[in-house]
């Protein structure tokens, strides 16, 4: 699959709402693994003046390891894009999903973790976003599933 599982970066951006032309992204949480262990966090909540200046930060601090999130293309892309450009390479777990279960009556990701009976963390803090996208990502990646 070519996916770098020894150094990668989940993240995931929080937005005002879901509208593209109305609303912004105002969070953004990351963390950087290297070896399964994590060695960097990224987390800036932001309003809607700062978004270019972090999200350049971001970029600088990916640097050039794959990342890895649910639903970028088709959400988490156009308000990125409406800022600026991702160049790392980038691992989106639904669609991950979908050419590994095909079929699956949903993608949603805590329906995938419970069917590996995996229990979630409660909640839908960044963080525990975060955690779940990289939970995801270990079993879509696993040569055993």
């Amino acid at each position: 699959m070519g996916y770098n599982i020894q150094k990668y970066i989940v993240f995931y951006i929080d937005t005002t709402g879901l509208d593209i032309y109305h609303d912004y992204m105002n969070e953004i949480f990351a963390i950087k693994y290297e070896d399964g262990k994590i060695i960097n966090v990224f987390h800036h909540r932001f309003s809607y003046g700062f978004r270019e200046r972090v999200l350049k930060e971001f970029i600088t601090w990916s640097n050039n390891y794959d990342l890895v999130t649910h639903n970028y293309y088709g959400f988490s892309k156009y308000f990125i894009e409406q800022v600026d450009f991702l160049p790392n390479k980038i691992i989106d777990t639904l669609l991950l999903s979908k050419g590994k279960y095909k079929g699956m009556k949903s993608y949603d990701m805590d329906y995938i973790l419970k069917k590996y009976d995996i229990n979630t963390v409660k909640g839908d803090s960044i963080k525990n976003i975060v955690n779940k996208i990289q939970q995801l990502f270990l079993i879509l990646t696993s040569k055993s599933n």
